[in-house]
């Protein structure tokens, strides 16, 4: 694939650049990827549209500073992901099989409490600042300033995030009793 990226750009220099972009990233979009969609395939298809969107906004990208950078691949990987899991969603059949096996699925999930679901079920916006917090390891001010907001509406997203887990675990939880 990098052969196939790398023949989309015309200058040595972005090409020297991308192919290093690409083996500092690689890894943490599929992973990303991964976490969110739970198959291989899907996420190695969402490492793809990100590469490309990367190489389609190639010279604002380069402008960037690695903070920028690495808040901007994260939250690209995150939407083209949640956008594929969308569209998955959409083209699944119904019948009676199907809906069966997501009856015993929710079952199982809400003995379980698979937070990646609750996670992704949250407004975009919420997701992008908790996957920075808590799985990158980003403080309140580094999020801020890669997401181009103020330190105080990260830290109130933070908050109202975790609120609305809370929430909607707590109310999975009296369901399943």
């Amino acid at each position: 694939m990098l052969a196939l990226y790398l023949s989309i750009l015309t200058t040595n220099d972005d090409k020297i650049l991308f192919n290093q972009l690409y083996y500092d990233y690689k890894a943490k979009i599929l992973s990303i990827a991964l976490d969110i969609l739970h198959e291989q395939k899907l996420a190695e298809d969402a490492t793809h549209e990100v590469f490309i969107k990367i190489i389609n906004n190639f010279e604002q990208f380069k402008s960037m500073s690695k903070n920028k950078r690495n808040g901007w691949v994260m939250i690209v990987t995150q939407n083209t992901s949640l956008n594929m899991l969308k569209r998955e969603k959409k083209a699944t059949p119904c019948d009676d099989g199907f809906l069966f096996n997501k009856m015993e699925q929710k079952n199982w999930q809400n003995q379980s409490l698979d937070l990646s679901d609750y996670i992704n079920s949250l407004p975009t916006n919420y997701i992008h600042v908790l996957q920075l917090y808590y799985f990158e390891g980003y403080k309140a001010k580094e999020i801020a300033e890669m997401l181009g907001l103020a330190t105080n509406t990260v830290e109130q997203q933070l908050s109202r995030a975790r609120k609305m887990l809370k929430k909607m675990i707590l109310a999975d939880q009296e369901e399943s009793l």
